[in-house]
C-alpha cells in the first residue's frame, strides 16, 4: 500500500481472506490453529495501464510468494468528494 502511494498510483485496497487454497494445494485458513501470517491476501491496484506497468517490476521485488493478475476494467462511476 505504501509503495502503491508513493508511486501516486490512484487505488488500492487490501482485503484479508477467511481461507484461500494455494499454488501447492495448502488450504490457508483463518482458525484458531494457524498462524495469522498464512492467511490469503488480495491487493487490488487500479491506475492507468502505463501506471500499474511501470509498478510491476517493484511489485515483483516485494512478493515473495503468490499470483499476480492484471485485468482490465469498466469503470462505471468514481467519485471524490473533495468537500471533505
Amino acid at each position: 500500500m505504501e509503495k502503491a502511494r508513493e508511486r501516486g498510483i490512484a487505488g488500492a485496497t487490501v482485503v484479508r481472506g477467511i481461507i484461500g487454497l494455494g499454488a501447492y494445494g495448502q488450504i490457508h485458513t483463518s482458525k484458531i490453529l494457524h498462524i495469522a501470517k498464512d492467511l490469503p491476501m488480495i491487493v487490488e491496484i487500479a491506475d492507468e495501464e502505463e501506471k500499474i506497468e511501470a509498478f510491476l517490476p517493484e511489485l515483483d521485488r516485494m512478493l515473495g510468494e503468490g499470483l499476480v493478475t492484471l485485468g482490465k476494467v469498466k469503470v462505471i462511476a468514481y467519485r471524490n468528494d473533495e468537500r471533505k
